[in-house]
């Protein structure tokens, strides 16, 4: 089965780590489904992760999702001679992807997800990655105007996302752009982290920094040494003078790394992301009450009206911007106001009745929402069924047409043995894919000039040179 056949059977395709920038443009140009590619996160040392590495050395396959991970073990590169070129290194230890600068060349490029590799993570990481890339694809869908989000709403965290400062065995756009170096870790599987600067000197149980930094108490550093990574921790700061917790691998110019940020760790793990819908509000007074009306990002409007007797407003000014700042307010709702529009300021409105009335209104809205995601739920409900309907009426035509052809191929052995008989060799006859109407009409006139019936399987009595004219033909 050719590979656009596979994928106009597809709904959504999942690409393989090792596809290029081109491959992928060229997948999603051949397919109307949803393509999805991974973007961030640990990659395996097999192409297209197909490795029999781990199951040759343990009982445990890395196809089946219990990889025992042998490629980040030490290996050493020796040639068919004996010689050993390279020893004790991680040969086959991959970096990190991280394509959250590729976003846009990703999404030109038809991808319609995004999938970040994260097992055996914990919260901290997801937490931290996960708002990085939705910053990323925000940004990049500004830029192209052409594209819509499959979903509203605004991920709002109360930190800055920082994929470095999470687990990472450092960082490479991987085969995006083509097999290229770079992509190898061989020094060490472990996080590394973000570096802080160099060893400028040591004296007793401290060293000082050749530079300014922001290290703090509890956070985790490590060092590259000709033995590979050693890390500790940092008990004490002061200006570049640092404490750590031992002094094992710190030597004058090593490179330092910090592979744990307690504080920011801190900052990710007590904070509280909130999804929120972009709404503006319009507050409209008169002498006989007010109106208050709250628009979503979709179009979703809900409105809440309240007669009552307003009288003239002393100071039009200071009304209209109490109004608003009153509409602004959301509380713990699900909205997010950016903006309102105040209209008829020349009637005071208490900040009592706006707030019950924002109140009001902002529940209906909520409401009108619901019923509008409960409609979208029916509807794409619908269309899955309809899809599975189409498909499986598919899948019948194929069995179908799986029958008629091996029906074909048995009355074509027929044909050609009828042919044999008469004095013939039907060497170049082939079924190809052709409609079933087609090919049905070439057995039919196969077996007539041959003088076959497709039923009965009898031999008409012809003259030799008339069979042979007609197969000759064929």
């Amino acid at each position: 089965m050719e590979v656009k056949e596979i994928l106009s059977k597809c709904d959504h395709t999942l690409l393989a780590q090792t596809a290029t920038w081109k491959e992928i443009r060229a997948i999603c140009a051949a397919t109307a489904a949803e393509v999805e590619c991974f973007v961030h996160g640990a990659v395996c040392v097999g192409y297209s992760g197909r490795c029999f590495l781990s199951r040759s050395m343990s009982a445990r396959s890395g196809n089946r999702g219990a990889c025992s991970q042998p490629c980040r073990l030490t290996w050493d590169l020796t040639d068919g001679k004996g010689r050993t070129w390279i020893a004790g290194k991680h040969l086959l230890s991959v970096r990190d992807m991280n394509l959250s600068q590729r976003i846009g060349d990703l999404l030109d490029a038809g991808v319609t997800s995004f999938k970040i590799e994260g097992r055996l993570k914990d919260l901290a990481y997801i937490r931290n990655v996960v708002a990085h890339y939705r910053r990323a694809v925000d940004e990049a869908l500004a830029l192209r105007p052409g594209l819509v989000r499959s979903s509203v709403g605004e991920s709002v965290p109360d930190f800055t996302p920082d994929p470095s400062k999470s687990f990472t065995r450092g960082e490479s756009d991987y085969f995006l752009d083509g097999k290229r170096a770079g992509v190898a870790s061989f020094d060490t599987p472990k996080a590394v982290g973000e570096r802080v600067g160099r060893v400028a000197g040591v004296s007793g149980g401290t060293f000082t920094l050749d530079g300014a930094h922001d290290l703090a108490p509890g956070d985790g550093i490590c060092f590259l040494t000709p033995r590979g990574v050693t890390g500790t921790n940092v008990n004490a700061v002061e200006g570049r003078r640092i404490t750590p917790n031992r002094m094992e691998g710190i030597t004058p110019g090593a490179e330092v790394r910090r592979n744990f940020d307690r504080r920011f760790t801190l900052a990710v793990e007590r904070s509280r992301t909130r999804r929120v819908i972009p709404a503006k509000a319009a507050a409209e007074a008169t002498a006989e009450g007010l109106k208050l009306t709250y628009t979503d990002c979709e179009g979703v409007a809900a409105s809440a009206v309240r007669a009552v007797r307003l009288d003239p407003a002393k100071n039009p000014d200071a009304n209209a911007a109490a109004l608003r700042a009153q509409a602004m307010k959301s509380g713990d709702t699900i909205f997010a106001v950016r903006e309102a529009e105040v209209r008829g300021a020349e009637w005071f409105v208490p900040a009592s009745l706006a707030a019950e009335l924002r109140l009001h209104s902002l529940i209906e809205e909520h409401g009108s929402r619901q019923h509008k995601r409960q409609h979208r739920k029916d509807n794409q409900r619908q269309r899955h069924t309809h899809r599975a309907q189409n498909h499986k009426c598919a899948d019948d035509l194929d069995a179908r047409n799986e029958k008629f052809l091996r029906t074909v191929m048995r009355k074509l052995r027929d044909v050609k043995q009828v042919s044999r008989d008469a004095g013939h060799e039907l060497t170049d006859l082939r079924v190809v894919k052709i409609r079933e109407r087609e090919l049905l009409q070439v057995c039919e006139h196969v077996a007539a000039h041959v003088g076959l019936d497709l039923c009965a399987h009898d031999v008409a009595d012809r003259r030799h040179e008339e069979r042979r004219a007609h197969v000759d033909k064929l």
